[in-house]
C-alpha cells in the first residue's frame, strides 16, 4: 500500500471531527501498517528458511529475549501484541464465518477454530489488563469481574476447541 492512500482510508473509518485527535490518529494507522508490513516480513522470513533448524534461529533471532531495549516494556508491548492478535484473530474469525446471502459474516454462526483462538486471545488480553491494574495498585477486589471475565473467555475458548476437535467447523451462538 502506498503512504498516499492511506489518509483518505483514515478519514473514511475517523473523520475529522471537532475534539478528535486527528493527527494521532493518522499517526497510530501509519505506525500500525508499518507494523503489519514489518511483521508480513518476518512471516515471508520465516517461511522462507531452509530447514527446521535455520527456522529456529530465525525465530530466536527476532525474540525479545536476544536483544533487549532500555525503553521497552514488556507488559505494554504484551498487551499491544495481545490486543492486535485479538484484532486479528477477529478478522479471521469474520473471514471464516458463512456468508448470508448479501455476502457479510453470518453472525448467528462461529466458525470453531477461529472462533477457539479469539476466545483465548480475549482472555489474555483481559489477564493483561488485569496485570496492569495490579500493578498500578488497583485493588483485588476491583479486578474480581476481570478474572471473571478471564474465565468465562477461557470456558468460551475450551467449548469451541472440543466443537472444532468433534469435527464441527461452524457452530451456532457466537457467545462473544
Amino acid at each position: 500500500m502506498d503512504v498516499t492512500e492511506v489518509a483518505p482510508q483514515i478519514r473514511e473509518h475517523l473523520p475529522p471531527r471537532e475534539g478528535r485527535d486527528q493527527a494521532g490518529i493518522e499517526l497510530a494507522m501509519l505506525a500500525g501498517l508499518l507494523h503489519r508490513t514489518a511483521q508480513s516480513a518476518v512471516g515471508v522470513m520465516l517461511a522462507e528458511a531452509a530447514s527446521p533448524a535455520s527456522w529456529v534461529d530465525r525465530q530466536t533471532a527476532i525474540s525479545t529475549q536476544v536483544i533487549t531495549l532500555s525503553t521497552e516494556d514488556h507488559g505494554e508491548q504484551a498487551s499491544i501484541g495481545a490486543a492486535l492478535l485479538h484484532d486479528r484473530l477477529g478478522a479471521l474469525v469474520d473471514a471464516d464465518s458463512p456468508r448470508t446471502s448479501t455476502g457479510r459474516p453470518d453472525t448467528s454462526q462461529m466458525p470453531a477454530l477461529a472462533g477457539a483462538a479469539f476466545a483465548a486471545a480475549a482472555a489474555v488480553l483481559t489477564l493483561l489488563e488485569i496485570r496492569t491494574d495490579q500493578n498500578e495498585g488497583v485493588e483485588p477486589e476491583a479486578t474480581a469481574i476481570g478474572f471473571e471475565t478471564a474465565l468465562d473467555q477461557l470456558d468460551r475458548a475450551r467449548v469451541l476447541t472440543l466443537d472444532a476437535r468433534a469435527g464441527d467447523t461452524v457452530v451456532s451462538d457466537r457467545g462473544e
